[in-house]
C-alpha cells in the first residue's frame, strides 16, 4: 500500500511538472483531514486543470470530488493555494490546494491613456491584467 502511494504522488509530481513546462495550469489537491466520511484517507490527492477536469488522482468520492475540482479551479483562477473546509451530509473534510500558476496578476485602477499604455505592455510580459474602471459620478 505504501509503495503504492509513494508511486501515485511520483506520478502526479511527474505530470505537474510536464504541465508546468507545457506552460498550463494545474493545482494539486490533497485531503489533510476527514471526519466521518467513509474511505476518505488523509493524503489522497487529485490533479485539477484550470478548465475543471480532473487530471489524475481521486479524493473519497464524487460529492468531495465534485467541490474540490470546483474550488481547484477557482484556486487557478486567482493565483492562490489555500486550505477549504468541505461539508456534506455524511461528514467533513479538509483539503489543501495547491496551485500551480505562470502568470502574476496586475490590477489597473482606471481606464485613461496612461492605464492602456501599461495594459500594452503587461500584456507583451504575460501578466493576467484586471481593469478597473472608476466612475467620477460616484
Amino acid at each position: 500500500m505504501l509503495k503504492e502511494v509513494k508511486s501515485l504522488e511520483l506520478n502526479l509530481m511527474r505530470l505537474i511538472s510536464e504541465y508546468q513546462e507545457a506552460n498550463k495550469e494545474v493545482a494539486l489537491i490533497t485531503v489533510t483531514s476527514s471526519e466521518g466520511i467513509n474511505n476518505c484517507r488523509v493524503g489522497d490527492m487529485m490533479l485539477v486543470s484550470a478548465e475543471g477536469y480532473v487530471l489524475a488522482g481521486s479524493l473519497c468520492n464524487e460529492l468531495i470530488e465534485k467541490k474540490a475540482t470546483y474550488q481547484g479551479k477557482v484556486c487557478i483562477n486567482r493565483g492562490l493555494s489555500r486550505k477549504v473546509q468541505i461539508k456534506t451530509e455524511e461528514g467533513n473534510a479538509e483539503i489543501f490546494i495547491n496551485s500551480f500558476c505562470n502568470q502574476d496578476s496586475l490590477i489597473i485602477a482606471g481606464a485613461g491613456t496612461v492605464s492602456h499604455n501599461i495594459y500594452k505592455i503587461a500584456r507583451i510580459l504575460g501578466y493576467r491584467i484586471t481593469i478597473w474602471i472608476i466612475d467620477p459620478t460616484c
